[in-house]
């Protein structure tokens, strides 16, 4: 019983697929490859991978930081020396105020500053981590397509950086613990 069945699906097959014989096939194949004849193939060999800049497929980065970034790059191809110099913006006001209401706008104002950049320097420094994190994980579980070396070679600039933002994060604080134990009265207590 069985082999009948078998037998049936066969011919069955066989019928379906008897419009297609193999001269039909071999005169399409060749016809398509008289279409090709014209064309030429590029090859991509092991080596052409590794030349290929690799790049992660999702980057989330900061749009505020991704504009400075540029501009710093622009910066170092034009001119390497004073790149290295770092330009901070003045925190406090030029020159001595006069009147009392217009200290305490001027340090208002200047503790708004300063609170902006401790917030963008505490942003910086949370998104370098998270970013030495998962270069640090996918120098672990790497895969053949991405060497090693090239993964080190980014966490050493991402530590770098890292550095620097913590730097810059930390002046910050101590200017802005400054400034605020300046504001605060002498009789409360310190916390």
């Amino acid at each position: 019983m069985k082999k009948a069945l078998i037998l049936l699906a066969v011919i069955g097959l066989s019928a379906s697929l008897g419009a297609q014989s193999v001269a039909e096939l071999a005169k399409r194949e060749k016809a398509r490859r008289e279409a090709l004849r014209g064309r030429h193939a590029v090859v991509i060999k092991n080596a052409d991978l590794l030349r290929v800049q690799k790049a992660p497929a999702v980057e989330v980065t900061n749009p505020d930081e991704a504009v400075g970034e540029a501009a710093l790059d622009e910066a170092q191809d034009v001119q390497p020396a004073t790149a290295a110099r770092r330009i901070t913006p003045r925190v406090s006001a030029d020159g001595p105020t006069i009147m009392g209401e217009g200290e305490s706008v001027d340090l208002s104002s200047s503790e708004k500053t300063l609170d902006a950049q401790l917030k963008a320097a505490t942003d910086l420094v949370d998104l370098l981590t998270t970013k030495m994190n998962a270069l640090r994980q996918q120098y672990e579980y790497q895969d053949a397509m991405v060497p090693g070396y090239v993964i080190q070679q980014q966490i050493d600039e991402t530590n770098q950086r890292l550095l620097k933002a913590q730097a810059q994060q930390a002046r910050i604080q101590a200017e802005f613990d400054k400034r605020g134990a300046g504001k605060k009265d002498p009789g409360s207590p310190g916390r």
